[in-house]
């Protein structure tokens, strides 16, 4: 077995456990509205006039999906933990912020790209679904923000806004732009 493949095993084991995340009734009740927010976008997906519109729809409920699971388990803890145990491990710690960078530049590039085909290739899908669009937007933005995570950003993020930190006001702002959505697909249906 290759030494950074030990490594990376060992960082898994040694520094990260599962966990059920967001405990607290802020958390339970986002976690409830991405439920609430993907059964509602699966049944405006029965609603769509087309094929092309119905895929759009059945893919932002997947998205959604991806990220109701990952409000719990708290996945991107687990990329942070391992991936600080392995630069420690592997000697680069100090120069992390250059990989952070990349990764974040990177992720950003991949997102641009899907927007950019998603504004190319489904013009027509846009009519009609802009507001689905919208909230799915707020929401990856929401989430490259969070993942950017640089002290300063984190700072603002935990702001507290009416006893609520601001990043959780962002987020069910953003899932209800989606849920808005759907409501609206719904109704006309």
């Amino acid at each position: 077995m290759s030494d950074i493949f030990q490594l990376f095993l060992t960082c898994t084991v040694a520094k990260w456990a599962p966990r059920w995340g967001d405990t607290d009734a802020v958390g339970i009740a986002l976690t409830s509205g991405y439920v609430l927010t993907t059964v509602t976008v699966l049944l405006a997906a029965r609603q769509s006039p087309n094929q092309a519109d119905r895929r759009l729809w059945w893919g932002a409920a997947l998205f959604l999906l991806l990220l109701t699971v990952n409000k719990q388990l708290d996945l991107q803890s687990y990329i942070t933990i391992v991936g600080r145990c392995m630069a420690k491990g592997e000697g680069w710690y100090a120069h992390r912020f250059a990989v952070q960078k990349l990764v974040t530049y990177g992720v950003i590039a991949v997102v641009g790209a899907l927007i950019l085909f998603v504004l190319a290739f489904l013009r027509r899908l846009i009519h009609g679904n802009s507001l689905l669009l919208a909230g799915l937007l707020l929401l990856t933005g929401f989430i490259i923000i969070r993942m950017i995570s640089f002290h300063h950003m984190d700072q603002l993020l935990r702001t507290e806004v009416f006893s609520i930190r601001l990043h959780r006001l962002i987020e069910g702002g953003a899932l209800s732009v989606v849920l808005l959505a759907a409501l609206l697909r719904l109704r006309r249906g």
